[in-house]
């Protein structure tokens, strides 16, 4: 990539999930001996300060719609798809795998869904739903939706944040809960019984057995742009630039400031951390961690203390925003620290 044609006025915001989620459980392995000295350098030479958001999904809410708080019920479903009804809500087709004492729940990045099998899904799902007039559908990236002509009060949780985990804690809750845990849990005794999920069984592929139903709140006003340009791999990080007008590009294998040519607000997606940590994949996160500091940490460094970029402000999606800006390198007194110390560094 040529790299002539940048701005010193260019700022990067960059999202990236999966980095704390699981540190605390690999504690007992290498990990707090580890060294991933470019990022572990960005972290210590940064200011650290606080935000609300945590969990992928709301932190990227937040990005683009500054006055979001996290009491508020994420307007996914309304945002991302073009239907005229009362309520709309994320709708994702996940298998729920039941272990000892708890059931887990496995996103589509685990498992195929042909169309075939989408059809009869949502045919399935329709039926259910006559009752209580609402409907089921699947956009052209296979994402779920559920509408609604009578609008029910909940509060749910985004599905990043359930992926690999226990879904008791995360199940929908607040003024109507009743309503949708009924929902969840007839869907899922009608879906265990499903002729495609047989099928499945048989050839060895986990049942798609339930709805996780999340993003059901009602737009408070009009997203605006926050960014001139976003880079992602992501469905949802996608939709949701574009619903807003900003053109998304693919995320480069790695950085190089030829990407932000212009002056302004850029947003990069680097979620190659998330499913590792989700599914409890050390190895995995370990090798993509690796690459992600070689390829992407230390070029940053050096573009921020080199002055082609006026600001880079990374976000863990753990409710802290690390902002690292030109003259960090002044800071040289500051040691860097590894990176299970910031699980519990309340210093902001």
């Amino acid at each position: 990539m040529k790299t002539s044609n940048h701005s010193a006025d260019s700022a990067l915001d960059l999202i990236l999930p999966g980095v704390f989620e699981r540190l605390g459980d690999w504690a007992h392995k290498p990990a707090s001996s580890l060294s991933f000295s470019s990022l572990e350098r960005m972290l210590t030479l940064s200011n650290r300060s606080q935000t609300e958001a945590v969990a992928y999904e709301s932190t990227l809410w937040s990005l683009f719609d500054p006055q979001y708080r996290p009491q508020d019920e994420l307007a996914a479903g309304r945002q991302l798809s073009s239907v005229d009804s009362e309520q709309v809500c994320c709708a994702d087709p996940v298998h729920l795998r039941l272990e000892t004492n708890s059931v887990t729940l496995v996103d589509q990045s685990q498992f195929s869904m042909s169309d075939t099998e989408r059809s009869e899904f949502a045919a399935l799902i329709n039926e259910y739903l006559v009752a209580v007039d609402g409907q089921y559908f699947f956009d052209t990236n296979g994402r779920g939706f559920l509408t609604l002509k009578e609008s029910r009060s909940v509060l749910t949780t985004p599905l990043s944040q359930v992926t690999g985990n226990h879904i008791e804690p995360w199940m929908p809750h607040g003024e109507q809960q009743t309503f949708w845990l009924q929902m969840m849990n007839e869907l899922q005794m009608l879906l265990h019984s499903a002729s495609f999920n047989g099928a499945r069984t048989k050839r060895g592929e986990p049942a798609i057995n339930a709805l996780w139903i999340w993003g059901a709140g009602q737009l408070q006003r009009l997203m605006e742009p926050q960014y001139r340009k976003v880079y992602c791999n992501d469905h949802f990080a996608e939709a949701l630039a574009r619903s807003v007008g900003i053109p998304v590009y693919a995320v480069p294998p790695k950085f190089d400031v030829s990407l932000i040519p212009d002056a302004g607000k850029h947003l990069v997606v680097l979620n190659d951390l998330l499913p590792h940590s989700q599914y409890d994949n050390y190895p995995g996160w370990h090798t993509a961690m690796e690459r992600l500091c070689t390829d992407w940490f230390s070029p940053l460094l050096d573009a921020v203390r080199q002055k082609r970029l006026s600001r880079v402000a990374l976000y863990p999606c753990d409710g802290v925003c690390y902002a690292l800006e030109p003259g960090y390198h002044r800071r040289f007194w500051r040691r860097s620290k590894p990176l299970l110390s910031h699980l519990d560094d309340d210093n902001v």
